[in-house]
């Protein structure tokens, strides 16, 4: 059995050693969590690849277009894709991050942005496909997105004539 003076001089080592440690501990959880912050958006850029060009692995895409913010309207309900493949497109959408998440983790709201002029412009084709980047301030880019479902490109027939009639 340990005498009183032993008892003392082990609940004081115990004391002193335990202080360091627990700093130590608390110090190391709160450091990388109060540096991190993520970039503010500024702007989007969507990427139109080739049938069999894999932007996964690097391959080039055949036109890029800058979508400012301005162009962007967030917020929006989610509505079914039509299977197959989409002739002459006008919208490009993508999940909206603010928006809150279904019981998957996914959002639930989209982003929009009319590109129809981006993509009329791509020569007429099928199997387009497209990805996008977000960009931030200093140069910051993130990764590229899925690719998009397929799409083709194609000419538009004149419009109908209106107002036929004769004349004597």
């Amino acid at each position: 059995m340990l005498g009183t003076q032993a008892r003392r001089a082990v609940a004081l080592i115990r004391s002193h050693m335990l202080k360091p440690f627990l700093t130590v501990v608390l110090l190391a959880l709160a450091s990388p969590v109060a540096a991190q912050t993520v970039a503010t958006i500024t702007s989007y850029e969507i990427q139109a690849y080739l049938t069999g060009v894999d932007p996964q692995a690097g391959g080039q895409p055949l036109q890029v277009s800058a979508v400012p913010l301005a162009v962007v309207t967030c917020d929006q309900a989610i509505t079914a894709t039509p299977p197959g493949t989409i002739v002459n497109p006008r919208f490009v959408v993508w999940h909206d991050a603010s928006s809150p998440l279904d019981v998957n983790g996914v959002p639930t709201r989209l982003c929009q942005a009319d590109r129809s002029a981006f993509m009329l412009a791509l020569p007429v084709g099928t199997g387009y496909r497209l990805t996008i980047t977000a960009l931030a301030a200093g140069g910051l880019v993130s990764a590229r997105s899925n690719t998009s479902g397929p799409f083709a490109v194609s000419q538009l027939p004149p419009a109908a004539r209106t107002g036929l009639g004769v004349r004597p």
